[in-house]
Order: structure tokens, then sequence, then C-alpha cells
């Protein structure tokens, strides 16, 4: 969205989150569908996710759109590595 369309980052990454709550809320009712809901737990992952959604918004909205760009993209090679060493170890497992 930044390059392609010319998008602030800070728009860019608003329009990404709003792009996962229809998918949220499709899975969350999947899942409830198919009993895998751990109901103990429901209302300390919603208020813990509220409480982090706020902190985090607050945040974004503090820092400058260069340096939220850098957070992002580290962010998103952690998040690329941790999931090719996840998925060589579950393949090595087999």
């Amino acid at each position: 969205l930044t390059l392609i369309f010319g998008i602030g980052q800070h728009q860019a990454q608003a329009l990404n989150l709003l792009g996962f709550i229809p998918m949220a809320v499709i899975a969350l009712i999947i899942h409830f569908k198919n009993k895998l809901v751990d109901y103990k737990n429901v209302w300390l992952i919603i208020v813990s996710g509220l409480i982090f959604c706020a902190l985090g918004s607050f945040i974004a909205k503090q820092i400058s759109s260069d340096v939220l760009k850098r957070i992002f993209g580290g962010f998103l090679i952690l998040l690329s590595v941790f999931q090719i060493i996840t998925g060589l170890k579950e393949k090595k497992d087999k």
C-alpha cells in the first residue's frame, strides 16, 4: 500500500488491521462451531487483546512514519525467520 499506492504508513497499517476484522469474526464463528474455543480463557484473551490494541494504537500514533516502517519491517522479518525455523523443525520431526 505504501510503495504502490503511496498511502502513508499509519493509514496502510490501519487498513491492514481493518481487513483482519471480518476474517477474525469468520474464524471465531468456525472455531465456535467446531468446539475449539476454550471458554475458561476467552475473557482473558479478549480483555488483554483490547488493552494491548489500545496501547499499540497510542504508541503507533506517537511514532513517526519512518520509524514505524522500520519497526514493522523488522517485525515482519523476525516473524518470517521464526516461521521458517518452526516449519523446518516440524518437517524434521516428521
